[in-house]
């Protein structure tokens, strides 16, 4: 069992990365998923919990990040790399003009954003509006940069705004699971 009590040895580390590997085995496999070519309509329902439980394992690396990053001191390669690896996945979902769009890479977005924000924003009340701001600016360039003609499984603009908000809602429920744990550990 994983406790994400005061241990921060790297055996404790390398089982909570060997978890997220773990769920990362149970969900769906992404290719399958994007190749899928059909004419159904799934609707903002369907692509907002597929979304939800496709971005979970990212979700778990933002917990972790948020939680075991408390009382480790912070490198500033790892923030940069985090940055890179924000823009860099933004890019590869947007594709260029309507070819090319792959929007599975924002699944690399928040949990390389947490660290990042993490690395670079000290205060707790601080990362909270950073995170959601981020948040709520992702989904609208997401939603801004990704409506159109493209293949996957996205055909509507309903079926966008689920897939985006999906995957933000499980990254910001679990990012605040981590954010509510590393408060609490600081002040105990």
């Amino acid at each position: 069992m994983i406790s994400l009590g005061r241990s921060r040895s790297p055996s404790a580390i390398a089982a909570a990365l060997r978890g997220i590997v773990g769920l990362c085995v149970l969900l769906p496999p992404v290719p399958v998923l994007a190749s899928f070519n059909g004419g159904l309509d799934f609707g903002f329902g369907f692509m907002f919990v597929a979304a939800f439980l496709i971005a979970t394992p990212g979700a778990v690396a933002v917990l972790l990040t948020e939680r075991l990053g408390t009382g480790l001191a912070a490198r500033p390669l790892f923030g940069y790399i985090g940055i890179a690896i924000v823009v860099g996945a933004s890019v590869l979902a947007h594709g260029w003009e309507n070819y090319n769009r792959q929007p599975f890479y924002l699944l690399l977005v928040p949990p390389a954003g947490a660290v990042a924000v993490r690395t670079f924003v000290t205060s707790a009340q601080a990362r909270l509006i950073a995170t959601w701001l981020a948040a709520l600016v992702g989904v609208l360039m997401g939603y801004l940069g990704l409506h159109g003609e493209f293949p996957g499984i996205v055909r509507d603009r309903s079926s966008l705004l689920g897939l985006l908000n999906g995957g933000a809602a499980a990254s910001l429920l679990f990012w605040h699971i981590g954010h509510y744990l590393s408060c609490r550990a600081r002040t105990s």
